[in-house]
């Protein structure tokens, strides 16, 4: 894919200017820019913009350049797009909602089939054997938020997969870790169901030996 227009109107022999073309990532550019630059005599300089920001190189600085800039970007998701292209603009953006349009029915129907699946393993499981319940109650009416609930959710779940299993071990810790999580837990909710499992979970000091 090309991430440079050469602009000739704007360019001299020993300064030459391109624009980014639509779409075009960072690294994308600068490598271009790297590559175009390596075969050009050390006083000549190329210029572009980027998001509005001018990114100039030549073989003298070309290489820390780069880097300097890619550290400086490095925070920016995927392409920014030009200004000067509202038509493509547009376009490129209505492509980019379809996209994710499709991406997030594609992850629901996977959801979907992981619930499914973790139904029908939990119907074969007996239920979550607390040993204090008074804490394991408190946690939930404490966690009645979509995130908290859906940690508790995720522990309990954990929990009665766990039983399935007369010795622990980390490969099957992680199996019913990974089959719980039908929804995508962030580690900061794994971390904590492991924590309220050990507290209060009857197989508890058994589970924290493992991660």
């Amino acid at each position: 894919m090309r991430n440079l227009r050469f602009i000739k109107e704007q360019s001299t022999r020993q300064r030459q200017v391109f624009e980014a073309l639509p779409g075009a990532y960072l690294p994308d550019v600068l490598n271009d820019l790297l590559d175009r630059v390596a075969h050009m005599p050390d006083e000549v300089t190329l210029h572009t913009k980027f998001n509005g920001r001018k990114i100039s190189v030549n073989n003298k600085t070309v290489r820390q350049h780069a880097l300097d800039n890619l550290e400086i970007w490095s925070d920016f998701e995927g392409p920014v797009y030009p200004e000067v292209w509202p038509e493509e603009k547009q376009a490129y953006e209505a492509e980019q909602a379809r996209r994710q349009r499709e991406c997030q029915a594609a992850q629901k129907q996977r959801d979907l089939i992981k619930l499914a699946r973790l139904d029908g393993v939990l119907s074969m499981c007996s239920k979550i054997n607390i040993v204090d319940r008074e804490l394991w109650e408190d946690q939930k009416e404490c966690n009645k938020s979509d995130y908290g609930a859906a940690a508790i959710r995720y522990a309990e779940h954990w929990g009665r997969l766990m039983q399935r299993y007369d010795v622990l071990t980390q490969e099957n810790v992680d199996e019913a870790a990974s089959l719980a999580d039908y929804d995508g837990i962030t580690g900061f909710m794994h971390g904590y169901a492991r924590k309220l499992l050990i507290q209060t979970w009857s197989r508890g000091a058994e589970l924290s030996a493992f991660n």
